[in-house]
C-alpha cells in the first residue's frame, strides 16, 4: 500500500500568494499520505520548458519536509509548472535504501508514481524486452510508456495494450518530460480520488478522499471530480490489472470546460456548521495564538477564523522561522510548555481555564519575542478540528506541527494559549525580528523582517 498525492496545473498566471497557497496544500496532502507508506517518500515537478526536478529519500514524509532540498524544490514551483507529484511508499518489493526503488520513478523520458502490485512484472520485463534498473514492479508501468513516447507524447493505444498484460493492482500518474502539458492518469483497482479547483485552475489528486476532503475547509471552488479518471474506460481480461485511463491535456483552450462537463462533480466547498455549544461559557472558550497564514490578511484566515469571537495582537517567547515553501514555523522553549494538545477540543478548552495565570518571563537562552494574533473561539468542537487537520496535527502521533499550551501576553494580560509548535531544523531562515510577513518584490513573495 502506497500513497499518491499531487496537483495538476492548468495554464494560469497565478499570483505569488496563490502559488504559496498551493505549495502549502501539497505539503499537507503529502503529510496526510504518510499513513499509507512510511518507508520512503518523494516528489517531482515538470515544467512547460521541459525542465524537471525530483527528490526522493528512504525516510517518512514527516522527515522529508524538514530537509532543505525539499523546501528548495517546492519553492521553485512557478507559473510554468504543469504537475507537482508526491508519493509515500510502503515497502513490498525492493529495498527502500536503493533509491531507484522509491517514487517518483524515472524511466527514460517518463516520470511517474504508482500504487499497487504487478504480480507478473518479472515475466513481462523479459517478454517485452524492457530495460530494468530497479527491483520494484512499478517500473514496468513506466518503461512501456517511455517506449511509446519516441518523440515526446506518450502513444496511448500502445501503452494501453502493454498494460493490459499486467496482472495485479494499479493506479498511477505519469507524464513525459518532452510533453509536460499532458498528464496521464491511470485509475484502476487501487484508489485514486481527483478534485477540480476551478478558482486556481488545478486538479488535486490523492489515494484517499480524506487527504483532499480536509481541504474543503480551506478552498472555495473545490469540487469532487467523480468522472475525470473514469472516461474512455478500458476493461482488461479477468485477472489482469484493471485500469481506466484519462489523458488530461493542459494549456488547451476549452479543456477545463470539457472536463467540467464530463465530470459529475459534487461540491464539497465551504460548509457552515451550527454552533455545537448550547451557550458560550468560559469553559468552552478556546484561545489560539497564530503567527502565519492564519493571521488577518493571509489566505487561511477567512477559511478558519471567520467565526472567531475576537482577534487581538499578542506576543509569545520563541524562535520564528521562514520555511522555503513559503510559510512559517515557531519553536517555543520546552520548559515553557504547560500542556500538550489532545483529540478532545472541549477538554483542551477546560485545560486552559484550569491552569490560571502562568508566568511570562524571558526564558534562558537565545529566544525572541514573537508577534502574532490571539484568536478566541466560542465553539472549540466546531472551530478547532479543521485547524488541527490543516496543520496535520495528530495527538500522541507522528506530526510536524504539535499543538502545545504556553503563556501568551495580550493587552497586558497573561493567559495560557494554544499554538502550533514546530522545530524546522536546517531548512529554514530565522526571523530575529519576531514578525513573519510576506512582501511582494518583483513578482515574488519573500519573507520580510
Amino acid at each position: 500500500m502506497c500513497g499518491q498525492v499531487g496537483i495538476i496545473f492548468r495554464r494560469k498566471r497565478r499570483r505569488p500568494d496563490e502559488r504559496d497557497y498551493l505549495r502549502e496544500l501539497f505539503m499537507r496532502m503529502l503529510l496526510h499520505s504518510e499513513e499509507r507508506g512510511s518507508h520512503a517518500s518523494g516528489l517531482a515537478w515538470l515544467k512547460t520548458d521541459v525542465s524537471h526536478r525530483m527528490l526522493k529519500r528512504p525516510i517518512r514524509a514527516h522527515e522529508l519536509v524538514y530537509e532543505k532540498p525539499f523546501q528548495e524544490l517546492l519553492g521553485q514551483v512557478d507559473n510554468e509548472i504543469t504537475i507537482l507529484m508526491g508519493h509515500t511508499r510502503w515497502r513490498t518489493r525492493g529495498n527502500e535504501f536503493n533509491n531507484r526503488n522509491n517514487h517518483p520513478i524515472r524511466a527514460g523520458i517518463v516520470i511517474g508514481t504508482h500504487n499497487g502490485t504487478i504480480y507478473n512484472a518479472d515475466y513481462l520485463f523479459r517478454r517485452l524486452g524492457l530495460p530494468r534498473y530497479a527491483e520494484v514492479d512499478s517500473e514496468l508501468i513506466f518503461r512501456p510508456a517511455d517506449r511509446f513516447a519516441p518523440e515526446g507524447p506518450i502513444e496511448q493505444e500502445g501503452l494501453k495494450k502493454a498494460l493490459a498484460l499486467c496482472c495485479g493492482q494499479m493506479s498511477a500518474v505519469l507524464a513525459s518530460k518532452l510533453d509536460p502539458g499532458t498528464i496521464t492518469v491511470l485509475k484502476g483497482n487501487k484508489p485514486l480520488c481527483l478534485c477540480i479547483h476551478r478558482q486556481h485552475r488545478a486538479v488535486l489528486y490523492a489515494s484517499e478522499a480524506a487527504f483532499i476532503d480536509f481541504l474543503s475547509w480551506t478552498m472555495k471552488g473545490l469540487a469532487r471530480a467523480g468522472g475525470i479518471a473514469h472516461d474512455h474506460a478500458h476493461h482488461p481480461p479477468r485477472g489482469c490489472a484493471g485500469h481506466r485511463k484519462q489523458r488530461i491535456p493542459l494549456h488547451t483552450p476549452g479543456a477545463q470546460r470539457d472536463t467540467a462537463r464530463r465530470s459529475e462533480c459534487m461540491n464539497i466547498g465551504d460548509t457552515a456548521k451550527p454552533n455545537t455549544n448550547p451557550e458560550d461559557s468560559s469553559e468552552t472558550i478556546l484561545r489560539l495564538f497564530v503567527y502565519g497564514t492564519l493571521k488577518l490578511g493571509y489566505w487561511n484566515q477567512q477559511r478558519f477564523c471567520a467565526q472567531a469571537r475576537s482577534i487581538e495582537p499578542a506576543v509569545v517567547w520563541g524562535r520564528l522561522y521562514h520555511l522555503h515553501a513559503g510559510f512559517p514555523a515557531l519553536e517555543v522553549p520546552e520548559g515553557l510548555i504547560l500542556a500538550r494538545g489532545s483529540a478532545d477540543p472541549l477538554a483542551d478548552a477546560r485545560r486552559q481555564q484550569e491552569i490560571g495565570t502562568p508566568r511570562f518571563g524571558r526564558p534562558t537562552g537565545d529566544w525572541d519575542l514573537i508577534h502574532g494574533e490571539l484568536v478566541t473561539f466560542n465553539d472549540p468542537l466546531r472551530d478547532l478540528p479543521p485547524i488541527d487537520r490543516l496543520e496535520a496535527f495528530v495527538p500522541n502521533g507522528r506530526c510536524v506541527y504539535k499543538r502545545v499550551l504556553v503563556a501568551v501576553e495580550s493587552n497586558d494580560l497573561i493567559r495560557p494559549v494554544w499554538l502550533y509548535h514546530y522545530i524546522p531544523g536546517h531548512n529554514a531562515d530565522r526571523i530575529t525580528s519576531g514578525k513573519w510577513r510576506l512582501k511582494c518584490r518583483n513578482g515574488i513573495f519573500a519573507k520580510q523582517g
